[in-house]
């Protein structure tokens, strides 16, 4: 099958002469064929099991039924890729190559190719060509779009966040309300509060959201940020794929369904029933947590959660999940938060736990750092530790100092060789406190002394 194909890509009857033009339509043609080729493969050679049919959908979006596992489900491992299904994305990237070198403006050729690039895992290769798209096409939207959308595959967010901001100043208006906006990220009692605010309101409540929805602000850049956007490319670029007619249509349900979520990290067909009925189900990220706050106005920042109760970054239903490139994984930090108000300034002490997965058993050492943030001023370092873990947990104390106008603070550690990192981020409930008055520190609970 690989020869035929090949075949078909280079000895399309007797060789003539041709010009430069018809030699550059000729390889435009044969990437177009190759994508087609590659697109009707994955198509064909998804997985199939037998199963005894799904149960109720926990949510419809448009044609598509969505179900969330609950954590008593063991997590299915995650279908691998059919060989096949790679080498026919590896020819289809040599027949875009192609294409692209005899015409390196040309967005129907390089948006496929840099997208096979990033689905190959050859992010540094997807940023290379984009920038040779960018020089030559002089594109003031899809050149700074498919370099940001490389370099946040390449893990290099800062950059990715500059060009989708360069990006996002020349779309029109109906692009922006599908880049930019969060209409489809925030819960719909959140959207009808968004749709009310001025312009003004609007950029403030944007800025604020992200800031809190940033995964980690140890590490550079806005990474959440980026993946939205990455998701508006991803969107874009599926929507004008060389898909086979067997396929369904791209509408706004996979729109949505994109922005929320990504794009599914593998697929099967399950067929059940004594008729043998089949059904089509992809998967997402199994890693991926709950990190944009799609209630801020309405119900505003979280708050400690008490001793016991589960973390929102496991929240199965939330509106959206992500899962980081920057770490292997992120997982919720048990610490309790201790406030002491000192005059101008409050004294945050967090006491945490960050229990090791399998992996990062045994790991040396871990940097930890709290940080304290609110709507007007970006993230503060005001404390930072090392730690150890002791069999499968980690424990450390973090103190620092701030101001009473932080309204949220985060505790954040990454164990450094395997990339595991913990979170615990929530408002800082100063509010509660009386200022400028003489008050009583919050209850410190110390961790029981050994021996005792």
């Amino acid at each position: 099958m690989r020869a035929l194909l090949l075949l078909a890509l280079f000895s399309q009857g007797p060789i003539l002469p041709i010009t430069p033009r018809d030699s550059a339509a000729a390889f435009k043609r044969a990437a177009r064929r190759a994508e087609t080729a590659y697109e009707s493969l994955r198509q064909r050679l998804v997985p199939s099991s037998f199963g005894g049919g799904r149960g109720p959908c926990d949510e419809i979006v448009g044609r598509f039924c969505l179900t969330y596992d609950p954590p008593s489900v063991k997590e299915r491992p995650l279908e691998p890729e059919d060989k096949r299904t790679i080498e026919a994305r590896r020819l289809a990237i040599e027949a875009s190559r192609r294409a692209f070198a005899a015409l390196p403006a040309d967005v129907t050729i390089v948006r496929p190719l840099v997208r096979f690039l990033v689905e190959d895992d050859r992010a540094t290769e997807a940023v290379a060509t984009a920038r040779t798209f960018a020089w030559a096409s002089r594109d003031s939207i899809w050149g700074p779009l498919l370099l940001g959308f490389s370099l946040h595959a390449a893990v290099q967010d800062s950059l990715a966040e500059i060009e989708f901001d360069r990006a996002a100043r020349h779309l029109d208006a109906g692009e922006t309300r599908r880049a930019v906006r969060l209409d489809r990220v925030i819960s719909s009692s959140e959207q009808g509060v968004y749709k009310k605010l001025s312009d003004v309101d609007r950029n403030a409540y944007e800025r604020w959201f992200w800031r809190v929805a940033d995964a980690l602000y140890s590490t550079s850049g806005n990474e959440t940020r980026a993946e939205h956007m990455s998701r508006y490319v991803w969107a874009t670029m599926f929507s004008e794929a060389a898909l086979p007619t067997s396929m369904l249509v791209w509408g706004s349900d996979l729109d949505e369904l994109t922005m929320r979520f990504g794009v599914p990290r593998s697929r099967y067909r399950e067929s059940y029933g004594a008729l043998g009925e089949s059904r089509l189900i992809e998967r997402y990220d199994p890693h991926e947590v709950s990190l944009m706050p799609y209630t801020l106005r309405t119900k505003g920042l979280l708050h400690t959660p008490q001793p016991g109760d589960s973390s929102e970054l496991n929240d199965a239903r939330a509106r959206t999940g992500y899962a980081p490139g920057t770490v292997r994984r992120i997982v919720p930090i048990m610490h309790q938060v201790t406030r002491f108000p000192a005059g101008d300034s409050v004294l945050f002490r967090i006491d945490a736990e960050l229990v090791m997965d399998s992996l990062a058993r045994g790991a040396d050492q871990l940097e930890a750092s709290l940080f304290v943030a609110d709507s007007v001023l970006p993230p503060q370092r005001i404390g930072t530790t090392l730690a150890h873990a002791e069999k499968d947990t980690a424990r450390f104390t973090l103190f620092g100092s701030s101001t009473w106008s932080a309204a949220l603070y985060s505790a954040e550690a990454i164990e450094m060789k395997t990339r595991l990192a913990g979170r615990a981020r929530y408002a800082t409930e100063l509010a509660t406190l009386p200022h400028k008055a003489t008050t009583l520190s919050d209850i410190l609970v110390a961790f029981p002394l050994h021996g005792e």
